[in-house]
């Protein structure tokens, strides 16, 4: 039996391209970041303005983190909402990185789809999102919606003796009974 030093850890790739971002603040990476905290638990509208709500839903998301508690979103505070993020829990598309990334593609895995576990999605990943796609007779898009998760839960559920092919931090969003 291992224990959790052993598992593997998931890195998630921090974009450097993300600007720190200050209540006040507007604009697409506004809109992202609403997008991760409504995937992480705290519901708001995407209206790309860091409003008060959007501010009290940072903070409170900084409290609950551990992390610095300012109300602005700084590099530590992006890569802690990606590595939060419930697989099925948002749309992910080229570009996306955090631990649903990781989840899709363990999934992809499952149903027997090479593609590299990284958090990333890639080129590649689209691949094979796409090719999941094509044979489940969706719009091959390689963006992941609400019908293709749907599709990506239809494999078997882990069991006690196959869930240890997911990793711990995957292993975490599902119970065993249902994936979501």
């Amino acid at each position: 039996m291992s224990s959790d030093a052993d598992a593997p850890k998931i890195e998630i790739h921090r974009t450097p391209s993300r600007d720190c971002l200050r209540p006040w603040d507007n604009g697409a990476q506004v809109s992202e970041l609403q997008v991760l905290l409504n995937a992480c638990g705290y519901p708001l509208r995407i209206d790309g303005d860091f409003g008060s709500l959007t501010e009290i839903a940072v903070i409170k998301f900084q409290q609950q983190q551990g992390l610095r508690v300012d109300g602005v979103v700084n590099l530590d505070t992006w890569a802690r909402l990606e590595a939060n993020i419930r697989p099925g829990a948002r749309m992910l598309k080229p570009g996306h990185t955090g631990t649903d990334v990781r989840g899709l593609q363990e999934l992809l895995e499952h149903h027997g789809y090479s593609v590299k576990k990284d958090g990333c999605f890639d080129d590649a990943t689209k691949a094979v999102v796409m090719r999941f796609q094509q044979k489940r007779q969706l719009e091959a898009d390689g963006i992941v919606d609400m019908a293709t998760w749907n599709q990506l839960q239809t494999c078997p559920l882990p069991n006690k003796s196959n869930a240890a092919m997911l990793s711990p931090e995957i292993q975490k969003w599902i119970d065993l009974g249902k994936w979501w």
